[in-house]
């Protein structure tokens, strides 16, 4: 009865792996391979959607500079497209505030807007609340009226 196991014997250099050890390691090895491809999914789109809302803000930065700049504080429109970006627009909203009233300013929130996110609906890229001294459009006007 010894010699009929010998061949399988842990000191045996000829010793294989069964067919369900392999089939074993080949699904494991499937599974970690999976999982991996999905986190590096996942991670590149957090990249994608952090760049996207990096330069959201820096456009929002640079159309308020300008407004201020070049317009004298006036807001052209109440929305508009963005140079680069076909599906982007931007977007003023009025917000309600008395105590500015008061003092001849309002609130207003600026956004960077993706209309055509992957999910199908609006997607708010950047949002920047700021208080000014000028006229909003009337559309934007017609927001914040304070009676």
């Amino acid at each position: 009865m010894k010699k009929r196991w010998k061949h399988i014997s842990a000191n045996n250099p000829n010793r294989a792996f069964t067919l369900i050890e392999v089939l074993a390691s080949v699904a494991l090895l499937g599974a970690l391979l999976s999982m991996m491809l999905i986190s590096v999914a996942r991670h590149t789109e957090q990249a994608r959607m952090a760049q996207d809302r990096l330069e959201a803000f820096q456009i929002a930065d640079s159309l308020l500079t300008d407004w201020l700049v070049q317009n004298g504080g006036v807001i052209p429109s109440e929305q508009g497209s963005i140079q680069g970006h076909p599906d982007w627009e931007w977007q003023i909203e009025g917000k309600v505030s008395h105590g500015l009233a008061n003092l001849g300013a309002h609130t207003a929130v600026l956004m960077i807007v993706d209309r055509i996110a992957k999910e199908k609906k609006e997607r708010t890229l950047a949002e920047i609340e700021f208080v000014s001294t000028s006229p909003l459009t009337a559309a934007a006007a017609g927001l914040i009226s304070l009676e």
